[in-house]
């Protein structure tokens, strides 16, 4: 476990610099920037269609509209994917500190996932945009835990 941690962390620090460099567009809300960490189920498992996603994690960070955690939840819908690739959406929430709703799309690559829609946050609106290290933890990916970087502007 901790070999895996450690690669999802290397692989993690790449792509929030990618996060990072990418142009967003001006919204009322933000800047905002949160760390994700959680665990997911794809039922059935992968390959599917139109299969269901959640994911429980929790979300911490800083900026204008938000300081602090909350625990949140990810109800969503698979397009089709497989375990080399995937897309889908679904809507997310959030509370604690940090209170959070929205609809948002996310498309996979392997293990790298992007997030991307928009979002109300303690009340002001963002577009937000987040990668993703996704971690199987078994051959269909059934059971999973993510690790990534949220950015709401």
């Amino acid at each position: 476990m901790k070999r895996i941690m450690n690669t999802v962390m290397a692989a993690l620090a790449i792509f929030a610099g990618l996060a990072f460099a990418t142009p967003i567009p001006a919204q009322a809300g933000g800047p905002d920037v949160f760390t994700v960490v959680g665990t997911g189920s794809n039922n059935p498992p992968l390959p599917c269609t139109g299969c269901a996603v959640h994911g429980d994690f929790t979300l911490a960070g800083a900026g204008v509209d938000a300081v602090g955690t909350a625990s949140c939840t990810f109800d969503g819908t698979a397009n089709n994917d497989t375990i080399l690739q995937g897309s889908g959406d679904g809507t997310i929430s959030c509370s604690g500190a940090v209170n959070a709703s929205g609809s948002l799309h996310y498309d996979r690559t392997g293990p790298i996932m992007t997030w991307s829609g928009g979002m109300t946050i303690n009340g002001s609106g963002c577009i937000c945009t987040g990668v993703f290290v996704l971690v199987c933890l078994n051959v269909s990916c059934s059971q999973f835990i993510w690790v990534g970087i949220w950015i709401c502007l």
